[in-house]
C-alpha cells in the first residue's frame, strides 16, 4: 500500500506554526481501485521541544566539562585540584555549598575543603564518624553516588544533617584516587532538583576527571618529595666525604639533622 510520512513545520488554521508528523495513506476499495487518501497529522511540538532541550542540556554539559577540564589541567597541586572541584565546580552546577572530605582512619572522616559552609559547620565536620547520615559520608562509606531530589528525601536519607543546614536537594559522589575510594564530594542546593540522567552523567564525568587530576597531582608531589630527599642525601654524602675528623663528621650530622 502506498504510504508517505514526513515531519516538519506546518501551519495551524489561525496561522501559527507547529512541528508535525504527517502520514498520508492511499485508500482502495475491495478490488484495489484507488478511491482517495487518508491524512493523519500529529502535533509533535512538545516532543520536539523536549528533544531540543535534551540536546541543549547535553551541549551545555560538554561545554562545562571542557571549561572545567581546562581549569583542572592548570592545577598542579592537590589543593588546586580540590579548589576547582569545590569552588568552580559548585558554581558551574549552581550549588549553594559544597564539601570535600577524606578518610581519617577506618571509621572517621575529615573536612578537607569547602565552599559556602559556615564556620560552625566547618568546626562540626572537622573530624566526624563515617557512620553519620550526611551526604558526603554516605557516598564515602558506600562507594556509591547519592541523589536526594526533594526535602523529604533529604530528611529521610540525611537525618544527621545539622538543623541549621537547610537544603532542597543534595548529591554526593565518591572519588577513586590511586585505586582507593578515600575521598567524597557533596553538593547542596537550595531548591528541589531533579537530577536527570544527563545531569548525573555530567556530575560523574566531572568528578571522574577530578579524581584523575588529583591522582596525577599527588604523584607529582610524591615525585618532588622523593627528588628532594635524594638531593639531600647526595649533599649529606658529599659533606661526609670531605670530613676528616670526628668533630667534622659530628658537625655535618648535626647540620643535616637541623636542616631536615
Amino acid at each position: 500500500d502506498a504510504r508517505f510520512e514526513d515531519e516538519g513545520i506546518r501551519l495551524r488554521q489561525h496561522g501559527s506554526q507547529f512541528w508535525a508528523n504527517v502520514i498520508i495513506t492511499a485508500l482502495r476499495d475491495e478490488i484495489g481501485k484507488l478511491i482517495g487518501f487518508a491524512k493523519v497529522t500529529r502535533d509533535l511540538t512538545e516532543r520536539r521541544r523536549r528533544e531540543e532541550a535534551r540536546v541543549q542540556a547535553a551541549l551545555v554539559g560538554v561545554l562545562r566539562i571542557q571549561e572545567l577540564g581546562v581549569e583542572l589541567a592548570k592545577a598542579s597541586l592537590p589543593r588546586d585540584v580540590i579548589d576547582v572541584l569545590v569552588r568552580k565546580g559548585a558554581q558551574a552546577i549552581g550549588a549553594q555549598a559544597s564539601s570535600f572530605i577524606g578518610r581519617a582512619g577506618e571509621t572517621e572522616a575529615t573536612l578537607i575543603a569547602d565552599s559556602g559552609l559556615t564556620d560552625e559547620i566547618r568546626r562540626h565536620y572537622e573530624r566526624f564518624p563515617l557512620s553519620q547520615k550526611v551526604a558526603s559520608a554516605t557516598a564515602l562509606r558506600t562507594g556509591e553516588s547519592l541523589w536526594c531530589e526533594t526535602p523529604e528525601e533529604v530528611a529521610r536519607q540525611l537525618s544527621d544533617t545539622p538543623a541549621s543546614v537547610v537544603m532542597g536537594s543534595a548529591c554526593a559522589l565518591p572519588l577513586v584516587v590511586g585505586g582507593r575510594a578515600d575521598y567524597a564530594v557533596a553538593f547542596r542546593f537550595p531548591e528541589p532538583r531533579q537530577f536527570s540522567p544527563a545531569e548525573r552523567a555530567f556530575f560523574e564525568a566531572f568528578v571522574g576527571q577530578v579524581a584523575l587530576a588529583l591522582d596525577r597531582a599527588e604523584a607529582r608531589v610524591k615525585e618532588a618529595e622523593g627528588k628532594r630527599r635524594l638531593e639531600t642525601l647526595a649533599t649529606f654524602a658529599q659533606k661526609l666525604s670531605t670530613a676528616s675528623t670526628s668533630e667534622e663528621v659530628a658537625k655535618v650530622v648535626i647540620e643535616q639533622t637541623c636542616a631536615a
